[in-house]
């Protein structure tokens, strides 16, 4: 899927920027699934919900919600951890929560004020994946990673 999606995106940039395009260090990322790993000289099977499988020295994204910034992390290879990174911040709200506590007004103004375009067509969902619906990863990404 990433090579397909590569392939539009250089497609289009070339034909209608006129400009090369090559791609180099692609971070293949998904989440939520589950997958049958060795780990402690045993095959089980590995459930990722929010999470990705990062080893050493692998690159993962953690992304941020729509309007925050997103990271891209190396991987330390923990075993504790099965090789495992967040996939986000965690949430702050539940969508029904989110929708409940923030309008679609108030997620698009806040979005443009920002100088982020929304391109989608139903808006009526939005609120239940807004920022403000999840942890802000700029105080998250610090106490994992022990940034300062």
């Amino acid at each position: 899927m990433l090579d397909k999606v590569c392939d539009v995106v250089k497609g289009h940039i070339e034909r209608y920027a006129g400009l090369s395009v090559s791609f180099s260090d692609q971070i293949n990322c998904h989440h939520n699934y589950a997958a049958l790993e060795n780990h402690y000289d045993a095959n089980v099977w590995v459930h990722r919900k929010g999470a990705t499988k990062v080893r050493q020295g692998e690159l993962a994204v953690i992304p941020g919600a729509m309007g925050s910034y997103s990271y891209v992390v190396e991987g330390k290879g923990n075993p504790e951890a099965f090789c495992t990174s967040s996939h986000g911040a965690g949430k702050s709200y539940s969508r029904i929560g989110a929708m409940q506590m923030f309008t679609t007004e108030q997620v698009i103004v806040d979005l443009k004020e920002k100088g982020v375009i929304l391109g989608k067509r139903k808006k009526n969902d939005v609120a239940e994946e807004c920022r403000f619906t999840y942890k802000d990863i700029d105080k998250v990404i610090p106490k994992l990673f022990h940034i300062q």
